[in-house]
């Protein structure tokens, strides 16, 4: 960015509470990303501890409505697992 450009577009305090501000907003899109892709990660993990619970319980001859009540995994999704 030009900031002699941006200079003649108000006083320096104009300015500095502008570039504060455009610096503020950066920093807040990237720590709301990171803390997205964070979330993703947790997400997914819980996912795949659900899937080998569910692995577990297939494996014990338990009833696919009890697999879906704790696990909250689909009856589709529990099939394909049987499937595996």
């Amino acid at each position: 960015m030009d900031l002699d450009k941006l200079k003649g577009l108000g006083d320096e305090k104009v300015m500095n509470e502008y570039l504060k501000e455009a610096e503020e907003v950066s920093f807040e899109d990237w720590f709301g990303e990171a803390y997205d892709k964070e979330w993703a990660l947790k997400d997914e993990g819980k996912r795949e501890e659900k899937i080998e619970i569910a692995k577990n319980m297939l494996k014990d001859n338990v009833d696919i409505n009890l697999i879906k009540k704790y696990t909250n995994l689909t009856e589709e999704e529990i099939t394909a697992l049987k499937e595996e």
